[in-house]
């Protein structure tokens, strides 16, 4: 395995076709790191596609483990009976050998999963990761596949679980916990993946891990299958530090992850009340590394003060980051601002917000102030604001 494996993956990514989201191969990883030191064995995938959830699951395999590959790939697609994915061999085995070099701990297995079996793979597997047929059928018999491979407190991914595009998924699943075995409890739930634990009651503790390394953190809690299980709803991937991290050790990113600066060339607004005003913002990365940001989690906004300072409304609409922002690089931003009903003199404070982290005005953030004048009958209009400086 390359030195660079992990920070390699994530700069690869884009490049390797398939449906694997960065935060479910940190998640795959984390999880995995909770029961190395107990179990590290086998690991197993159904459903490899061109490899960008089989270079991670490989890379979880113990120091003496073996990768099972599972896929139907281009000559057994008659075989495809949910029509979900149509892998390619050669560029499979192309993109493992990019990060894993020399594949003597792989075998690869051209067939349908259900030709499988624990009396010739074994039992003593830590991972599997199951993203193959996804009818009920398939599903279910998937399932009681890894249960049989998988030694006391191994762990099982489970594909789609929750993806409307396919009811299939749950119900197999759903089946087969309730009448097939009670082995499995759930772990985690997020980016597209169930995590479940063969064991009656789990031991892989997220919750305790994130009060421990990031107590900003909150995680929802939710009952699945009578365990309380915790629910990611927003990306972990800037929680990590990618350079410094390898698949047997995630390391936790500094407390402040995120260093950026705000530049808005606006400083006084004119606007009727109950309307929308539109201004230019410049956010840059201050740091010679690049950020990557995932939807949805890092987004410019704004708090409505008074004229005193005094917040009148905290939180308002973002405009939320994604892609990547290089190192000492920029990006302009269209925000727009909702004025309150009431005629007056406010104040808009710009600010960047880390969902369910951190306003970065607490982080060490300059927030950015600008005048907000409000005259005139409240009425529903928008304003765009040029990028020029107000001149005073």
């Amino acid at each position: 395995m390359r030195p660079d494996f992990l920070s390699a993956y994530f700069r690869a990514r884009p490049s390797i076709e398939g449906w694997f989201q960065p935060d479910a191969a940190l998640l795959f990883l984390l999880c995995n790191e909770r029961i190395r030191s107990q179990l590290a064995g086998d690991v197993l995938e159904i459903g490899v596609h061109h490899g960008l959830s089989a270079i991670i699951t490989a890379s979880m395999r113990g120091p003496t483990g073996r990768f099972y590959a599972v896929d139907l790939f281009e000559d057994l697609q008659r075989l495809n009976l949910s029509d979900s994915g149509r892998g390619l061999r050669g560029s499979f085995m192309d993109n493992m050998r990019a990060f894993h070099g020399d594949l003597d701990f792989m075998e690869v297995i051209a067939g349908p999963s259900s030709e499988l079996s624990a009396d010739v793979l074994g039992s003593e597997f830590s991972f599997c990761h199951v993203d193959g047929g996804h009818s009920a059928a398939e599903t279910f018999a998937d399932i009681a596949l890894c249960e049989r491979l998988l030694a006391p407190g191994g762990l099982m991914a489970l594909d789609d679980y929750f993806n409307e595009n396919w009811p299939g998924v749950s119900e197999g699943a759903m089946r087969y916990m309730t009448q097939g075995s009670p082995n499995f409890t759930p772990v985690a739930i997020g980016f597209n993946k169930v995590i479940f634990q063969k064991s009656r009651t789990a031991t892989v503790d997220l919750p305790g891990y994130f009060a421990g390394h990031f107590p900003e953190v909150r995680l929802r809690s939710s009952e699945f299958l009578d365990a309380a299980t915790p629910v990611f709803t927003q990306s972990i991937v800037p929680l990590f530090d990618i350079e410094a991290s390898n698949p047997a050790e995630l390391v936790p990113q500094p407390r402040q992850p995120l260093h950026l600066r705000l530049d808005c060339p606006t400083r006084k607004l004119k606007a009727r009340p109950g309307s929308k005003v539109h201004t230019p913002v410049r956010v840059s990365n201050k740091t010679r590394s690049s950020i990557e940001f995932n939807r949805g989690l890092v987004g410019v906004s704004y708090h409505l003060l008074a004229r005193d300072g005094t917040p009148v409304r905290w939180d308002n609409p973002r405009v939320y980051l994604d892609g990547s922002l290089q190192g000492h690089q920029s990006r302009n931003v269209d925000l727009e601002i909702e004025t309150p009903e009431q005629a007056g003199v406010f104040i808009i404070e710009l600010d960047i917000v880390w969902e369910g982290v951190a306003w970065l005005q607490h982080e060490g953030l300059r927030p950015i102030r600008i005048d907000l004048q409000l005259e005139g009958n409240a009425r529903s209009q928008d304003v765009k604001v040029s990028s020029e400086p107000t001149r005073t």
